[in-house]
């Protein structure tokens, strides 16, 4: 199934590390639906297993979103986009499914049962590369 829009990730540095190592990472998310959508992404920020939440950053229709999202430790992070009542992941199909602040743009994604400061949110798996990947 043809996703409505697409993603292309890379190191800003292609020298090889180890993906226990903090580095930052480059994002350029393409918005090729015809309604404006949301971009969150999930990420480890240190070794432990917990993840960050950072989004929803606005895509305009036929409209690319390029920024830096930090430094990221491991070999993937979780992409998830919305609109109003349309998801991507669709709830059924999502890598992973973790609560994340509903109200601010910053914080915790974790698992269990959400709270009502918080949305259930759908994540793909993206893994990481040293060059531009889809």
């Amino acid at each position: 199934m043809r996703a409505l829009f697409g993603i292309i990730i890379f190191l800003l540095s292609a020298a090889a590390v180890e993906a226990q190592a903090a580095r930052p990472i480059l994002l350029e998310a393409c918005n090729d639906a015809p309604f404006p959508i949301g971009i969150a992404a999930a990420y480890r920020n240190d070794p432990t297993s917990r993840r960050v939440a950072q989004g929803w950053f606005e895509v305009a229709p036929g409209e690319c979103l390029e920024g830096g999202l930090g430094d990221i430790v491991g070999d993937e992070i979780w992409l998830g986009a919305a609109s109003g009542s349309w998801r991507w992941p669709q709830a059924g199909q999502a890598d992973v499914r973790y609560c994340t602040p509903a109200q601010t743009f910053f914080g915790l994604a974790r698992s269990g049962d959400c709270v009502d400061v918080e949305r259930l949110t759908g994540f793909e798996r993206v893994a990481i590369s040293p060059y531009r990947s889809g």
